[in-house]
């Protein structure tokens, strides 16, 4: 190999490494800016962040539970409630289920040449 392609190379070889120097500068700027905030989630005010989130979720879950009893024993006592009726005035809710259905069946009755 020629002296003159040995320095072109060498040359050459400077000139990527310089362009690496800067372009690795560009890029960890660009890559920091990008993706700050997964950053701060490793960081120790990132773990306080976690923190404050698992706070959260477990508030949530506590009123999602309060929520939950609450329906249910609003269920119950209606249930109570209606049972107690029924058993009190039994009349009145047997001629309520014959009139629905009747209104029911009026409504929803197929004639013989009706297609479904």
């Amino acid at each position: 190999m020629s002296q003159y392609s040995k320095k072109k190379i060498d040359e050459a070889l400077q000139l990527l490494e310089s362009a690496a120097k800067d372009k690795k500068d560009d890029l960890k700027g660009y890559i920091g800016e990008r993706y700050r905030h997964i950053r701060s989630v490793f960081k120790p005010e990132g773990q306080s962040a976690i923190a404050q989130s698992t706070h959260e979720l477990k508030n949530r879950v506590k009123k999602l539970e309060e929520s939950w009893n609450k329906g249910r024993e609003r269920t119950q006592n209606f249930l109570e409630t209606t049972n107690k009726n029924v058993h009190e005035k039994p009349l009145q809710y047997i001629g309520g289920a014959a009139v629905t259905s009747f209104v029911l069946g009026l409504m929803f009755r197929q004639r013989k040449g009706d297609q479904l």
